[in-house]
């Protein structure tokens, strides 16, 4: 598991003061990848109460990150950096008390999760809006769904994107607005997300809210057939039989040539 740049930045800028020499010792546990040494050398700090030790203790007990995987420690080690209001510990805890199937953990974990999201943090809006569109933790709520899929997708979470697309082109929880759908589905679908180039296809296919395009609608399932599973691969292929040799060539063309972007 390869610790992200940032989180190593910021333990190095926390935990400067705790050793004669914080910056070498760190980085150079850090570079060669020694998480046991960087576990035992951000104990202290945990224990001390440093809550940005916590977080990463937690997570290194729930990866197994240079110490044996153990859920109990690390759901210690996540509760109180969660306790401290720390955003990513709530929804690292959060995700941990989900994971354990136990429905009284399932709602305490949807509780850390919802003071995560309300901070801002957007991976625990995206969460937050699957648990009330599934009823998981949380009663069932297609309003509150989108409106946490709408802050999560307002700060640029693909997924979110997808989703709120999808809830505007159904009515669900959000009026009927194919013009909404068509642009959240697009921001999703250019960022290379599979829901989100569905979408497109559906739109273009049944000309909802656009010309309506089966070289479109084809396009778009080719892009969704490279990561998706056989299902799309059928539709795919089923839809092609219905092109001109000509319209089939363009959409091939320029599927070829498509890159990911964030428009």
């Amino acid at each position: 598991m390869r610790i992200p740049p940032v989180l190593f930045l910021a333990a190095v800028l926390t935990f400067g003061s705790a050793f004669a020499n914080p910056q070498e010792e760190l980085a150079a546990a850090f570079k060669r990848e020694d998480y046991a040494t960087v576990a035992r050398l951000i104990e202290p700090l945990a224990a001390a109460g440093d809550v940005t030790a916590q977080y990463m203790l937690g997570g290194f007990y729930f990866a197994g990150t240079g110490v044996p995987a153990n859920r109990d420690t690390a759901n210690h080690w996540l509760g109180k950096a969660a306790q401290q209001g720390h955003a990513g510990a709530q929804l690292a805890y959060a995700v941990s008390l989900a994971r354990s199937g136990n429905p009284n953990d399932v709602q305490e974990g949807a509780v850390w999760a919802i003071r995560a999201a309300d901070q801002g943090h957007a991976p625990a809006q995206f969460m937050v809006a699957e648990g009330y569109a599934a009823g998981t933790g949380v009663p069932k709520d297609f309003q509150r769904a989108a409106s946490y899929y709408r802050k999560a997708a307002e700060q640029g979470n693909v997924g979110a994107q997808a989703k709120l697309g999808n809830l505007y082109l159904i009515g669900q929880g959000v009026p009927k607005d194919y013009e909404q759908g068509i642009l959240w589905g697009r921001k999703a679908a250019n960022a290379g997300n599979v829901l989100g180039q569905i979408a497109l296809s559906g739109v273009y296919f049944g000309g909802r809210g656009v010309a309506k395009s089966v070289q479109q609608a084809y396009f778009w399932l080719l892009l969704a057939s490279v990561s998706g599973g056989d299902d799309i691969r059928q539709m795919r292929d089923d839809m092609e039989k219905t092109l001109s040799p000509k319209e089939r060539e363009a959409a091939q063309v320029d599927a070829r040539k498509w890159k990911p972007s964030t428009r």
